[in-house]
């Protein structure tokens, strides 16, 4: 018996050392550091040890704003066998429950001034899980507050760098950026490895915004940047001439993006291209110069534009091609007050133009500038789903085949009988249920809430939602959530949260999504008696109206802190009320995990005796 226990546990064993393991980062973690559990965990990105970790791994990144590197990312993995860097949420298994775990964990990822360098490696995926430009939450933000700097970047190492994706992060540029650049020069995405091509990068549902140039793609093979907001783009290289993007590399795909606010050339391909160049789905506007340039053209086997938007709000926004194309094709296109500078490729139609046709196609068409888009604005609300208005003006377009058959949204294209030209098919074409709404809405608030959402669909239908940025889903028959929770009555918001809602029914796709932004303050304390003049001693008591929250309070001056909330770092915890016999000035926080720390509250008590009465002096 103990023989076949012993084989027992060494099957266990050997087992165990083959599953992935999960390692974990938390910023000024104080136990050993090893990255083996919360409480162990690493305490800075720099002290990552990559030589530890296997592929098929996870590291978690708890929340919090790291300043060192992660070390360089070199590691060979499979397609089966993918090293992944996430940023962890509460509801993952290694959230609630897994030891060492704090609440603040599930919080944004900020990696101040530094940068992601991409070593040689194969098949890794760093993902900050969550986000939205709308939201600003995105899970991981990597921030440079100097002059320069480059967010993700990769040398000329001279070596393969295969199957590279990033999802959910943000690349915010330097402050100084707009500021005349001088010298200094900030990329958000450098990938520029000459000697060895990069191949199958992916950047994925991010934010790229506020650089000198937001990517530059050099001798890059099938690279993708997709569901990304591009913005904010100064236009400024010291060292040559400034693009949004620019590529050298083959078999780029740009598809399903929004590029605005940009005071440099836009997509700038040059050298050629041996393989297709495909865009398409994506939105341009708000761009003071070139949106599209081609040089060397003719040696480009193909650059393909299908259903995007180019609109021009003012800045003479123009797309160029030096050379005449071989190859490629511009269709179901709206150039809305942009014109075009050059021969665009001989399989060019079912464009919509206004001024003039910029192609011969003899289903391309002018059109009057007017409402056909919901909001043509300068400004990241702009939204350029087709009004009813757009609806009839750009209902003819050409059917494609896939993958080219889907909008943004995930709408089957030519599913109502018409092919939309634009980057949108119609935002509710009769087969998409209505969105909720919810009350009361986004906001700041001092007390726990009771969100009541209304449904406006008929029929079996239902109506789902989630509190931890992942984005709800119907199981397409009204009556269930595949992901997310059923709404039935109401619900409690009882920390800061985002509330993502969506409906749908047994007839009807699921409706957009609705977000709402919720952030919860505790309560500043209040003191009882209230500060003042006192000819006795007193005992002051705090208190604040947010039910569960603790309170941090000083008597020597010093303002109180709870770095963690829920926990006072600085300061006394108040359990029962202060002895006052001398004057003294009291401040006071409050705080509650999950919740923002209240305002200071300040009350000073002057202990002034009463001078003995005449009466008294008679007694004596």
């Amino acid at each position: 018996m103990r023989k076949f226990g012993l084989i027992l546990v060494l099957l266990l064993a050997a087992a165990q050392s083959t599953f992935a393991a999960n390692w974990f980062v938390v910023k000024g973690a104080s136990g050993t550091n090893a990255g083996t559990s919360w409480a162990n965990a690493w305490n800075e990105m720099s002290s990552i040890n990559f030589s530890s970790v296997a592929c098929g791994d996870t590291i978690w990144l708890a929340g919090g704003t790291y300043t060192t590197a992660i070390p360089t990312i070199s590691k060979n993995c499979t397609s089966g066998n993918i090293l992944t860097i996430a940023r962890v949420l509460s509801t993952d298994p290694v959230g609630t429950g897994f030891p060492g775990w704090s609440s603040a964990f599930d919080s944004q990822v900020i990696l101040q001034n530094t940068t992601i360098e991409i070593g040689a490696g194969n098949y890794w995926t760093m993902d900050g899980r969550i986000g939205t430009v709308a939201g600003n939450n995105f899970g991981i933000s990597l921030q440079i507050t100097g002059s320069s700097g480059t967010g993700i970047d990769e040398a000329d190492i001279g070596s393969a760098v295969t199957h590279v994706t990033f999802t959910h992060i943000e690349l915010f540029g330097p402050p100084a950026s707009g500021s005349g650049c001088g010298a200094s020069q900030a990329d958000g995405l450098n990938l520029r490895s000459f000697s060895v091509p990069t191949q199958n990068f992916v950047f994925d549902h991010g934010w790229i915004h506020r650089w000198n140039e937001a990517i530059r793609f050099l001798d890059q093979n099938n690279p993708t940047i997709q569901y990304t907001d591009v913005d904010t783009v100064f236009g400024c290289n010291p060292n040559e001439h400034a693009d949004t993007i620019y590529s050298t590399g083959s078999n780029y795909t740009f598809r399903y993006n929004r590029v605005w606010n940009i005071d440099a050339d836009g997509l700038f391909f040059d050298q050629g291209s041996p393989g297709p160049v495909l865009i398409y789905g994506n939105v341009f506007w708000d761009n003071r110069g070139s949106i599209l340039d081609i040089f060397n053209g003719g040696t480009n086997s193909g650059i393909t534009l299908y259903n995007n938007v180019f609109a021009d709000n003012g800045g003479g926004s123009f797309i160029y091609i030096q050379t005449a194309l071989p190859g490629g094709a511009f269709e179901n296109n709206v150039f809305y007050s942009v014109g075009l500078n050059g021969s665009p490729p001989s399989t060019s139609d079912y464009n919509a133009w206004t001024g003039s046709k910029g192609d011969s196609g003899t289903h391309s068409f002018v059109f009057t500038a007017g409402s056909q888009f919901v909001s043509f604005v300068a400004s990241s609300s702009a939204d350029f789903h087709l009004t009813s208005t757009g609806e009839t003006t750009f209902q003819n377009g050409l059917s494609l085949a896939s993958p080219y058959n889907m909008d943004p949204d995930g709408n089957t294209r030519g599913a109502t009988g018409h092919w939309y030209i634009g980057q949108f098919d119609i935002p509710n074409s009769g087969s998409q249920a209505m969105a909720p709404s919810c009350a009361p809405g986004t906001g700041t608030y001092t007390s726990a809430q009771t969100v009541t959402c209304t449904n406006p669909n008929t029929g079996t239908t239902v109506a789902c939602y989630t509190l931890n940025g992942t984005t709800p889903a119907t199981n397409g028959a009204g009556t269930a959530c595949t992901t997310g929770t059923k709404y039935t009555t109401t619900i409690t918001v009882s920390a800061s949260e985002t509330l993502i809602i969506i409906a749908g029914t047994s007839t009807l796709t699921d409706s957009p999504t609705v977000t709402y932004v919720y952030t919860i303050d505790v309560a500043t304390p209040t003191f009882n008696p209230p500060a003042g003049t006192y000819p006795l001693p007193q005992n002051v008591a705090i208190s604040t109206a947010t039910a569960g929250a603790a309170i941090c309070y000083t008597t020597d001056g010093s303002t109180p802190t709870a770095t963690t909330p829920g926990t006072c770092s600085h300061g006394t915890t108040y359990s029962a009320p202060i002895p006052v016999s001398t004057t003294v000035t009291i401040q006071a926080i409050g705080t509650l995990s999950g919740d923002t720390n209240s305002s200071v509250a300040s009350g000073t008590y002057t202990i002034t005796p009463a001078a003995p009465s005449a009466k008294m002096f008679a007694l004596l």
